[in-house]
């Protein structure tokens, strides 16, 4: 989180400072409040919403923030408030451009005591860039402005709106201490630093004689859980590049990892090509390049999967450590392919190859636990080779990179026992417990920041009843809660 300065300005000085912000605001248009903030500030939860969101706007921050049950869009567009009262918050102001609603803030356990009300946690600070079902970050920034990076170094700038004698960076990476990094003067009024970051996902600051502020060339900005607005800073991992096409007037990227939505990643344009750096989580994609409303496949990269369409193709990209998936035997088979919760369970896509005993293939998968299955020719089977009427419910599982053991004491004669939550996609066969020592156990992977869950006893849906964390769901049955720092 950002650290707050204390100072005290006399009324004059105080009153020239809003002068000139304002000023500032109405000529560069650069500094704006954000549309939508979401944060924690004096024991209460507030949320405030511009009237001229979007619905996909609206659609998106739902999502991020886990906001679905107040069904936001009917609030802004409509003022429809039942959902608003059902959860507890208030309407704190409420005019033609915006609106903000409040709720008080309350432990947990004394909540559980309290009501049977539900209520949401808190968004943690500097949180997982893919905390939110995101797959990607990429830094957005305005006039191609981007920092500059290279394998182990970014460099950032800032050119102040009127002279500056001192400009220093503070972020997430220096954890906020305020003259930990100073920056250089090029002779131009503008300052630059060069620093090794770690890839992925980070903030900062600049202060600029003493003041706080935030780029204000970064389109990119968020809340704090102390009400803090801190501009957003991605160290990739990935590079996309399309040579050629220098006449082409626009270049976006497009695929799996943003749900192949056009438009959303636009491509810099070089002498020799368009490039677009990207932060991904390790795993396989698809893509795509959109050049002038025309898609292609990469032509540099020779690894392409079958899609949808007929005798077309998409380009793929893998990030991190493959594993290798053997299937034994249906050597008379004409085609196999490997379906899964990790590629959306396409049975067209991953086209294994036959050797003497089975059938192969390498294919990278994100962290966490999946399902998957085979296709053999027309049928179905699991990695036994036994058929299967559902693979999304009784294909095989497969657990990468466990970090966290759930446990449920107190049923040993229970038959079976499972756990289901946001990071199995709720289904409820996938992670099985095994029973150990008079205690239900199990291995799984959990994402930064918040996670949901339950467990199924003997078919019974119950929340932890060790967990004083949890909330109310749309059954009014309640998920337990557990963050993941």
């Amino acid at each position: 989180m950002a650290v707050k300065p204390l100072f005290i300005l006399k009324q004059k000085t105080y009153t020239q400072i809003i002068l000139c912000f304002i000023l500032l605001c109405l000529y560069t248009n650069t500094i704006a409040q954000p549309p939508f903030s979401f944060g924690i500030k004096n024991g209460k939860m507030i949320i405030k919403a511009s009237k001229n969101l979007t619905q996909k706007q609206i659609d998106s921050v739902s999502n991020k923030f886990k906001l679905g049950e107040l069904m936001l869009h009917l609030l802004i567009k409509d003022n429809f408030t039942d959902s608003l009262n059902k959860q507890g918050w208030i309407i704190e102001s409420n005019n033609k451009e915006w609106l903000t609603i409040t709720k008080n803030f309350e432990s947990s356990e004394l909540y559980v005591k309290k009501s049977n009300e539900p209520f949401i946690t808190p968004i943690l600070k500097n949180t997982s860039p893919f905390l939110f079902n995101n797959r990607y970050l990429i830094n957005r920034f305005k006039k191609n402005k981007n920092p500059i990076e290279t394998d182990s170094t970014i460099t950032i700038t800032y050119k102040p709106f009127k002279a500056a004698k001192e400009v220093l960076l503070a972020g997430s990476f220096t954890n906020w201490k305020r003259n930990a990094l100073a920056m250089q003067n090029e002779n131009t009024n503008e300052f630059s630093i060069t620093i090794p970051l770690l890839q992925g996902k980070h903030f900062y600051k600049f202060i600029v004689d003493g003041e706080w502020t935030v780029d204000p060339l970064n389109e990119q900005i968020e809340s704090d859980d102390e009400g803090n607005n801190n501009s957003l800073l991605c160290k990739s991992n990935t590079r996309f590049f399309l040579p050629n096409y220098t006449n082409a007037k626009k270049v976006f990227l497009v695929g799996s990892f943003n749900k192949w939505q056009d438009g959303s990643i636009k491509m810099i344009k070089t002498d020799s090509g368009w490039f677009a750096n990207l932060y991904l989580v390790d795993g396989s994609y698809t893509y795509k390049y959109v050049v002038d409303d025309n898609w292609i496949t990469d032509p540099a990269n020779p690894l392409k999967y079958p899609n949808e369409f007929s005798n077309q193709f998409n380009s793929v990209k893998q990030i991190g450590n493959p594993t290798n998936f053997y299937l034994k035997g249906f050597t008379q088979a004409k085609k196999v392919t490997l379906v899964g919760s990790f590629n959306n369970f396409r049975d067209y896509e991953v086209l294994l190859e036959k050797n003497d005993s089975g059938w192969t293939t390498n294919y990278v998968v994100e962290n966490g636990s999946h399902t998957y299955g085979f296709k053999v020719d027309n049928s179905f089977v699991n990695q036994e080779g036994e058929n299967l009427k559902n693979i999304e419910e009784d294909g095989t599982t497969l657990l990468i990179n466990a970090n966290h053991t759930f446990s449920l004491p107190g049923f040993e004669k229970a038959k079976k026992v499972y756990v289901a939550g946001n990071f199995n996609g709720w289904r409820k066969n996938a992670t099985i417990m095994k029973l150990v020592n008079g205690v239900w156990m199990a291995n799984v992977y959990l994402p930064q920041g918040k996670n949901l869950y339950k467990f199924i006893v003997d078919g019974k849906w119950i929340i932890d009843p060790n967990n004083n964390l949890w909330e109310n769901n749309e059954y009014n049955d309640g998920n337990s809660i557990i963050w993941k720092e």
